[in-house]
């Protein structure tokens, strides 16, 4: 294991303290304020803006070209489901734009022999055709009483595919999405708009990833920062973690079946 004497340090941990909670308040804020305003305010930040990014700033993989593609479609069907188009299609299309979300992630956990979480993610997919979404005219809501052990089951997949899938700045950078939905939800103490929130926060900060591409790779030269990011990941990928991690998704999406039934 590398430790923090042995690297050249890139960036300091003073300007990563400011970097992360700047970033992760400024696409949790403009995320909300899209939700609560589709048409005025996502059409410029969430699909306008990400196009840019792909086409003049973007340094993506060929996954997240897809990641992209995907949400910016769903993004769309939203403002145009907010302008009266096709809104009585917006539930089972959105949750085709999830579910091809989950299985893209879950066939490249498989492709990279991630089995435990490869099957979790599949776990994920056949258990999110129990999810009921409404529309409210702006925006989606999950409607099952019993979500929230989805949520939280999708929150422990996701985590564990960021912490084996990418290197310590994007790992950070992800983790910061995902908890993005979740401090919104708190902060409105309803979780019926986790999955719109989710979306759009993911979209966002995928966006100002690739845009910050240049500034994330002088921080993977981060001496302290490099150093925990394989600690953390050579827990996490020892099997009896992901044994675990894989039992817990498992149980909780038994919570949510046998509360829907």
């Amino acid at each position: 294991m590398i430790s923090p004497s042995d690297q050249a340090k890139g960036t300091s941990s003073k300007e990563l303290l400011i970097y992360y909670p700047f970033i992760f308040i400024t696409f949790t804020f403009i995320s909300v304020v899209a939700t609560l305003y589709p048409v005025e305010v996502s059409l410029f930040t969430h699909v306008l803006f990400p196009i840019l990014v792909m086409a003049f700033l973007g340094m993506l993989t060929r996954f997240g070209y897809i990641k992209l593609t995907s949400l910016i479609g769903g993004r769309s069907m939203v403002i145009l489901a907010a302008l009266g188009w096709g809104d009585a299609s917006i539930h089972w299309v959105y949750l085709v734009f999830l579910q091809l979300n989950i299985l893209e992630a879950a066939l490249l956990d498989g492709y990279r022999k991630n089995y435990f979480n490869a099957a979790s993610g599949f776990l994920l997919l056949g258990s999110s055709f129990y999810l009921v979404l409404g529309w409210t005219g702006s925006y989606l809501v999950i409607e099952n009483e019993s979500y929230i052990p989805w949520v939280l089951a999708y929150t422990v997949w996701n985590a564990n595919f960021v912490t084996l899938q990418l290197s310590g700045a994007y790992f950070t950078h992800h983790y910061l999405l995902l908890l993005s939905p979740l401090f919104a939800c708190l902060a409105f103490f309803d979780f019926s708009y986790w999955l719109i929130l989710r979306e759009a926060s993911l979209l966002l900060g995928i966006a100002i990833l690739s845009s910050f591409k240049v500034k994330l790779q002088h921080m993977e030269h981060q001496a302290e920062f490099v150093y925990w990011f394989e600690k953390i990941r050579s827990i996490v990928q020892k099997p009896r973690t992901q044994t675990l991690l894989f039992s817990i998704v498992s149980l909780l999406i038994f919570i949510h079946l046998i509360a829907v039934n």
